[in-house]
Parts: C-alpha cells; sequence; structure tokens
C-alpha cells in the first residue's frame, strides 16, 4: 500500500508484457499520480478505448459522437 501511495502502481507493460502497448499507455494515463495528466474526462477516455478496439478487430473507425 505505501508503494503504491508513494510510488504509484508497477506500469502494466511489466505485469502483462503481451498486453497492447496502446491499451498500457491509456491504462498508464488513466491511472497517473498527476491530475492534469489524467485523462480530463470520460469521453476522451472512451475515445482512446474505442480507437484502440477499432485498430485491434480492423474495424473502421465509426464517426464521432456528438456530445450533449
Amino acid at each position: 500500500m505505501l508503494r503504491i501511495l508513494h510510488l504509484g502502481p508497477e506500469p502494466l507493460e511489466r505485469v502483462c508484457p503481451d498486453l497492447n502497448p496502446e491499451l498500457c499507455a491509456v491504462v498508464g494515463r488513466a491511472l497517473a499520480r498527476d491530475p492534469e495528466a489524467r485523462y480530463q474526462s470520460l469521453a476522451a477516455l472512451g475515445a482512446d478505448l474505442l480507437r484502440i478496439r477499432t485498430r485491434l478487430s480492423g474495424e473502421r473507425e465509426p464517426a464521432p459522437a456528438a456530445c450533449d
């Protein structure tokens, strides 16, 4: 617990080396210690996750959805 408080979580790519590097980057950004480095909205996080899923599945990227 103290390690996480002072150093942050262990990088995901170290825990799961076979995981997609883009996904590791998204998770790392979501867990960033500095609030300014984190996603500023769920929409931005969702857009990055959708982009990764689309690339991995070979689908075409959908048009961005309009937010209310």
